[in-house]
C-alpha cells in the first residue's frame, strides 16, 4: 500500500521542522529522556533525588578515556558497560542500607521494650522489681534512689522521714540482695521509740545532736545508729553500682551480637541480591568481551567468533530440563 503526502501537508511538515523542536516545559521533560549524544546515554540511568548525576557522568568519562571507543557500535557497548557497572554499584550500597537497617531496627526494639518493661514495673515497686525484673535502667533506678536515701542520711540522719521510710520498705522490702534495707529500718524503728517525744522533722543531722531535749544516752545512740546506717547504705549503694555496671555490660554485648547477625540480610533478600548482581554481572562481561572483539578486529587483529554453548540437563526421570 502506498501512500502520498498533499502539497498543504508537506508545507505544514517543513514549518514545524523550522521551528526547533518541543518548546513546552512538558515536551521538554519527555524530549530530556531520549538519547543524547551517543544516541544511548539517558539520564534516567541516575534515579533522581537518590544518587549523584555528577558522580555518574566521572564515572562514565574515565571508562570512555579508558576503553576509547570508535563509532556507534562500541560507544554503546561502553555506554551498557557505564550503565551496568552503576547498578552493580548500586546493588553493594543497598546491602549495606539494608544491613544497616536490620541493625538499627534492633536497636530500637531493645530500647522500646526496655522502656516498656521499666515502665510498667515503676508502676507496683514491689519486691519483684528487683527480684524479677533485672536490667540497666531498673539498676539505674535503684542507683538513684539509694544515692537519694544516703544523701537523706547525711543530712537529716535517724529516724528517717515518713516518705524515704516507706520508699525503703515499698521499692526494695527485705531482699536478700539489700537485706542491710531490713538492719537500717530496725536502727529507725529504735531511734524513733528512743526519741518519739521528739520531732526531727526537716532538721539537720548537726542540730539533732545539739538538741537539749535530748538525753546523752539517746544521743550516743542516734549517732552510733546513724553510723551503722550509713555504712549500710554505702553497701546497698555499691552493690547497686556493681550491677548497673555488670548489665551494662552484658546488654552492650548483647545488642553487638544482635547487630552482627543482621550482618547477614534474610535468606529470601540475599537470594535476591546475589541473583541481581549475577545477572549483570553477566551482562557486564558480555558487553566488555564484545567490546574487546570490535576494537581487536578494528585494529587489524583476527579475533575468534563468539562461542556458542547449548546446555542440556537431565533428571532422574530422563527428561530435559
Amino acid at each position: 500500500m502506498t501512500t502520498s503526502t498533499s502539497d498543504k501537508q508537506l508545507t505544514a511538515n517543513r514549518n514545524n521542522a523550522l521551528l526547533g523542536g518541543v518548546k513546552t516545559p512538558q515536551g521538554k521533560a519527555v524530549s530530556s529522556k531520549n538519547a543524547t549524544k551517543y544516541g544511548i546515554f539517558s539520564k534516567a540511568v541516575v534515579l533522581e533525588e537518590i544518587e549523584d548525576e555528577e558522580l555518574y557522568k566521572d564515572m562514565r568519562s574515565q571508562f570512555f578515556g579508558e576503553l576509547q571507543p570508535v563509532g556507534i557500535v562500541e560507544t554503546t557497548l561502553v555506554d551498557r558497560i557505564v550503565s551496568l557497572q552503576w547498578r552493580l554499584a548500586r546493588i553493594t550500597r543497598a546491602e549495606s542500607a539494608m544491613v544497616l537497617k536490620g541493625r538499627m531496627e534492633a536497636r530500637m526494639k531493645h530500647s522500646l521494650e526496655d522502656t516498656q518493661h521499666f515502665l510498667v514495673h515503676a508502676e507496683r515497686p514491689t519486691i519483684d522489681y528487683v527480684e524479677h525484673f533485672r536490667t540497666s535502667l531498673v539498676c539505674k533506678s535503684l542507683v538513684d534512689s539509694v544515692d537519694n536515701f544516703v544523701t537523706a542520711l547525711e543530712w537529716f540522719g535517724l529516724p528517717l522521714s515518713p516518705h524515704f521510710r516507706e520508699q525503703l520498705r515499698d521499692r526494695f522490702g527485705t531482699t536478700h540482695e539489700f537485706s542491710q534495707i531490713k538492719h537500717i529500718l530496725d536502727f529507725d524503728f529504735v531511734a524513733q521509740s528512743r526519741l518519739h517525744a521528739v520531732k526531727f522533722e526537716a532538721v539537720r543531722w548537726e542540730d539533732r545532736i545539739i538538741d537539749p531535749a535530748i538525753s546523752e544516752e539517746d544521743r550516743q545512740t542516734l549517732i552510733d545508729m546513724t553510723k551503722i546506717a550509713r555504712e549500710f547504705a554505702g553497701y546497698m549503694l555499691e552493690n547497686a553500682k556493681v550491677r548497673l555496671r555488670m548489665w551494662e555490660a552484658m546488654e552492650m554485648e548483647r545488642d553487638m551480637a544482635e547487630e552482627d547477625s543482621r550482618l547477614i540480610p534474610p535468606e529470601k533478600e540475599l537470594l535476591a541480591i546475589h541473583r541481581g548482581e549475577s545477572n549483570l554481572h553477566r551482562m557486564y562481561m558480555h558487553s566488555l568481551h564484545e567490546l574487546q572483539r570490535l576494537q581487536s578486529a578494528r585494529q587489524g587483529n583476527q579475533p575468534p567468533l563468539a562461542a556458542a554453548l547449548d546446555v542440556n540437563m537431565n533428571n532422574e526421570n530422563g527428561f530435559d530440563l
